[in-house]
């Protein structure tokens, strides 16, 4: 495997002139990651206060629906404006809400350019469930140094198991209480299809599945073989003859082993 040791320093080290224009994209893409993290806090406030325009809205309604029109027809403006889908429009801002709302600490990290959208959304997801406005405080000054000098993907993990540290119930009364809502769904697919949704312990799920993967394809190649030799019985008249041969299987016109009589290996 080569290493850098192993070129040539003098074909591929940078000159004075690479090496400074370098350090100016890298500046550049710093600044630019800034001022797009800034943008996007300005955005999710705007979208924000367009959620609570609509949540006062349906505060003002006679009586409550289950359809929130006021909320679709905020999101159906936006989404005419910013030509998107309402439906994607409404889903950013409820998340814009909750972040703006729930997670202020969050919000001001990214308007000032210190974690990007992405360290917004996953610390957000990850503290949903913090009902208490010090619990959350809490929450986002331990995450949010952690969060600055990490990717996205690690803040998660990290954004997790620091929220696990403030839930009010234990993972013990959790899991109790996300058995009760196990079940079975079924859902209409496109095309005439439908998926059947297993709502059960993983351990168990992940342990079935382990099990069962390695027989699938032995299961299918027998499958396929016992169909063959179906065939050739049809075909060429084989009968069973006690053991001879790999399979057991010879033809009754000719006594010579079918084509298809190759034992499956186990």
């Amino acid at each position: 495997m080569p290493r850098f040791t192993d070129a040539d320093a003098s074909g591929w080290e940078f000159t004075p002139g690479e090496l400074a224009r370098t350090r100016e994209i890298v500046e550049r893409l710093k600044a630019i990651r800034v001022e797009r993290a800034g943008l996007d806090a300005e955005e999710a406030a705007l979208q924000a206060e367009a959620m609570g325009i609509a949540i006062d809205q349906m505060g003002r309604m006679p009586d409550a629906s289950v359809y929130e029109f006021p909320v679709r027809s905020m999101a159906a403006e936006l989404a005419l404006a910013t030509r998107e889908s309402p439906r994607a429009v409404q889903g950013r801002m409820d998340r814009a809400h909750t972040l703006v709302t729930r997670f202020p600490a969050t919000h001001a990290a990214l308007g000032e350019g210190r974690i990007t959208s992405r360290h917004a959304q996953v610390i957000a997801e990850a503290g949903a469930d913090l009902d208490e406005d010090a619990v959350r405080a809490a929450f986002e000054s331990e995450i949010l140094p952690l969060a600055e000098k990490a990717t996205p993907h690690r803040t998660k993990a990290l954004a997790a198991r620091v929220a696990e540290k403030y839930q009010p119930v234990s993972a013990t009364v959790r899991h109790e209480e996300a058995r009760e809502r196990r079940g079975v769904w079924v859902e209409d697919q496109p095309d005439g299809q439908a998926g059947m949704r297993c709502g059960r312990r993983s351990s168990r799920r992940s342990s079935r599945w382990r099990r069962r993967r390695p027989r699938i394809a032995p299961r299918r190649w027998l499958r396929g073989w016992r169909r063959s030799i179906s065939r050739c019985r049809r075909r060429c008249g084989m009968r069973r003859r006690g053991s001879g041969g790999a399979c057991g299987w010879r033809t009754s016109r000719t006594g010579r082993r079918c084509c298809a009589s190759a034992a499956p290996r186990t």
